[in-house]
């Protein structure tokens, strides 16, 4: 008998209002312990009048209280009492959550949940989704279509949450009058299943109720990283690739003693959003890097389509932005005075004096050699990549002193020798001098050493070269 009805038919009312005002502290909850076919849970009440204990056994079996007696007089007499009533109302949720478990049964419930002997196996049609991803007063929304032949597309709310329930939960939705959707009878593949749970799931805008088909950036280039470029619109037409980088070249040249610089076919681009940072060109879609996405602000901003300085200004050019363009600049072959950043060729030249391990290094711009501590405007130098030898040098344990870079500490220059100086040589050109006062300079190829401390305490090096 069910927990409530059994208290309902098997207890007076008046055994259930005193057992409800029977103080707890007077019950003991002493064991539980199963039986065959129940659990049986035995307590100890102490009386309120006197100085009395009755023993209460109760069986049951989950929600299911199939006896309960006590050791009074009163239960004796009437099959019914304040002890017992109190003991099922106080501990109703410990003792209805003991229960025998008849995993046999279990088992075969679940197998019934999903036998079905007359089902066969059911030949499903492959269905396709495209998006249309809309560029509109600088938001970007989408419109998701779906379909074989024929797309039908979701326009409304409604109608998308009517193909979501259907996709999830079952039973049909009506896309259209030659296709009504049933997951028993049509599925996804992998690529649009994964847009789909992400449609369904992605945090929407905050403008949500009013178009909830809103995307973020994020949500935007989520989407197009994760979906084949043939199933993707961008404002109704097709993509030819995805590019993360500028739709085109910057072009330089030279007109009488000014300098203009100007961006190739810029007249074409599309400018998707207010940012710069989405361009459709050429059936392409773009996604034009940080740098590049500040220098078309600053000339949009300022309604320019190019850049004109004079020769004084070449400094300023060439440490600004140069550095930004470099790799997508044209220099007309008038331009004498301004040239591409190139990375240099980079020599290491190790010599050991006394104490001191000391490392020059120089950089070969085409034909020119510089130091790379020496503050030379001569040549258009690669600023970023000096910075990469600087550190590399430093990391190594290296500091700087004048036009050189020195090392002094014993154990430092050891675990140069030992770890550092293999590692530089893979990287750069390194040379070191073959005797301390000597400058004998032998290309290094394969680096083997004695490294020692003579008895004065002067450390000595004995390098053995093979070229």
């Amino acid at each position: 008998m069910k927990y409530y009805t059994y208290i309902k038919e098997n207890l007076s009312d008046e055994s259930i209002i005193k057992g409800r005002a029977y103080p707890p502290y007077l019950i003991e909850y002493n064991e539980t312990f199963e039986e065959p076919r129940s659990i049986v849970h035995e307590f100890t009440v102490e009386s309120i009048d006197s100085d009395e204990r009755y023993d209460i056994v109760i069986k049951n079996n989950g929600d299911e209280i199939y006896d309960a007696t006590c050791s009074c007089s009163t239960f004796k007499t009437t099959r019914s009492c304040r002890h017992v009533a109190a003991c099922l109302l106080y501990y109703h949720y410990p003792i209805t959550n003991c229960k025998i478990r008849d995993l046999y049964k279990e088992t075969s419930e679940v197998l019934d949940l999903f036998y079905n002997p007359t089902t066969k196996g059911t030949i499903k049609e492959k269905l396709t989704l495209s998006l249309n991803i809309e560029f509109y007063n600088n938001a970007i929304k989408y419109r998701l279509s779906i379909g074989s032949k024929k797309m039908y597309v979701l326009k409304a709310k409604s109608k998308f949450e009517r193909f979501l329930e259907a996709y999830y939960d079952g039973g049909d939705d009506i896309l259209g009058t030659k296709l009504i959707y049933n997951r028993e009878k049509y599925y996804f593949d992998d690529e649009d299943t994964k847009i789909i749970n992400y449609l369904a799931s992605y945090e929407k805008p905050g403008e949500y109720y009013t178009d909830p088909f809103l995307l973020s950036e994020r949500d935007f280039e989520f989407l197009i990283n994760n979906i084949s470029k043939e199933k993707i619109l961008i404002n109704s037409k097709r993509i030819n690739e995805i590019k993360y980088d500028m739709p085109s070249d910057f072009e330089l040249r030279q007109d009488k003693e000014d300098y203009v610089l100007k961006i190739h076919d810029l007249e074409n681009y599309h400018f998707l959003t207010n940012s710069t940072k989405y361009i459709f060109y050429n059936h392409d879609l773009y996604i034009v890097p940080d740098n590049y996405q500040k220098l078309l602000n600053a000339l949009g901003n300022r309604g320019l389509n190019s850049l004109i300085f004079t020769k004084n200004e070449i400094p300023k050019f060439n440490k600004g932005v140069l550095k930004v363009i470099n790799n997508k600049l044209k220099i007309d072959e008038k331009v004498r005075e301004i040239k591409k950043i190139t990375k240099p060729k980079v020599k290491m030249y190790l010599d050991i004096l006394k104490e001191k391990l000391s490392c020059e290094v120089k950089l070969i711009y085409s034909d020119i050699e510089i130091n790379l501590l020496d503050e030379n405007s001569s040549v258009q130098r690669d600023d970023e990549y000096e910075a990469v030898v600087t550190e590399d040098l430093i990391n190594a344990g290296f500091t700087i002193l004048k036009s050189k870079f020195e090392m002094t500490d014993i154990d430092v220059i050891g675990y140069f020798i030992e770890n550092e100086l293999k590692n530089l040589s893979e990287k750069y050109e390194v040379y070191t001098s073959k005797k301390i006062d000597k400058i004998n300079l032998i290309k290094k190829t394969n680096v083997t050493k004695n490294f020692s401390i003579g008895m004065s305490g002067i450390m000595s090096f004995d390098f053995e070269l093979d070229n």
